[in-house]
């Protein structure tokens, strides 16, 4: 069996990784009446437990260990406001004596912030492998809504990495298009003080990968300090890439053998197969170093 069929027989799928179930209608029991009305096509679903907040203990294995207090703050006030949109996921650990969060901390920390007694939970039975919970985790973290575009960039990297997975089968499963993954990864690309002008909301996550189409990262500090400094617009951003030489900076190439001749004297200079071009300035400057040590000896002879 494949990772990804793996991982699909454990999640069932990314929608249910998070908390989102589609079920089909139950079977009717024998002589059940027909519904109608508001009650046409709707089925009950048994699987979300409410649980104390206090019984639910994090898990120490989680991926993600930073969480931004204000967005806490703003995910406490909505679940006071309009309640609790999706269950968390949880297994029952014996030995702790508690259940143990599985997908769903971030909402499980500001339940509490907001001092509600309990929260709704998928309980899952059974054994879930460390690689195979660390997947649904990587999942979610994925998905999450409030994540900064260099937050998602390393969260479709880090998942990208521990399932062997290529960019056309991680939009596959996350179902997000494969430009929208093309465009958040080319920002792992740039400098880290461009990383943080993008971080800090400084520079925009467009214009970044913009200027990421440029190999050289002395023109790609060099482009973000202008387009901050002058505010310069997508098509400006864009017209300025085009105009840019791509690629680092080449050495210029020094033929395999050149002759040189000024007032009387003739050099010749060749080098063999494989040896670098740059090469030949620092040895030429040795060399003269050996010419000037040798006519200062000739010089002293003679006197």
């Amino acid at each position: 069996m494949s990772k990804s069929e793996e991982l699909k027989a454990i999640s069932g799928n990314l929608r249910e990784s998070i908390g989102l179930f589609e079920r089909g209608p139950a079977a009717p029991a024998p002589q059940a009446r027909e519904r109608v009305g508001k009650h046409a096509g709707v089925t009950r679903a048994l699987d979300v437990a409410v649980i104390e907040t206090g019984r639910i203990q994090p898990d120490t294995d989680q991926p993600r260990t930073e969480f931004d207090p204000e967005a806490l703050e703003r995910l406490a006030e909505s679940l006071k406001t309009r309640g609790q949109l999706q269950p968390i996921q949880v297994r029952w650990d014996e030995g702790r004596g508690a259940y143990v969060i599985i997908l769903g901390e971030r909402r499980w920390r500001a339940a509490q912030l907001a001092g509600l007694a309990t929260i709704r939970a998928v309980i899952r039975d059974g054994t879930l492998g460390d690689k195979e919970k660390l997947a649904l985790q990587l999942v979610e973290n994925c998905l999450r809504e409030d994540l900064s575009p260099m937050e998602q960039a390393r969260a479709f990297r880090s998942l990208m990495d521990r399932q062997g997975w290529t960019q056309e089968k991680l939009s596959e499963e996350l179902a997000v298009s494969r430009t929208a993954i093309v465009r958040a990864l080319s920002l792992l690309k740039l400098p880290a003080e461009i990383q943080d002008r993008v971080e800090q909301g400084g520079l925009a996550p467009s214009a970044a990968h913009e200027i990421a189409k440029l190999e050289d990262p002395t023109e790609q500090v060099r482009l973000a300090e202008e387009t901050v400094r002058q505010g310069l617009g997508q098509k400006d951003l864009a017209a300025r890439v085009k105009r840019t030489p791509k690629g680092k900076p080449k050495a210029p190439k020094v033929p395999v053998r050149v002759v040189l001749k000024a007032q009387g004297f003739r050099v010749e200079v060749s080098r063999k197969a494989g040896v670098p071009s740059e090469a030949i300035e620092p040895l030429l400057l040795a060399l003269l170093d050996q010419l000037r040590v040798g006519k200062a000896g000739e010089d002293q002879e003679a006197a």
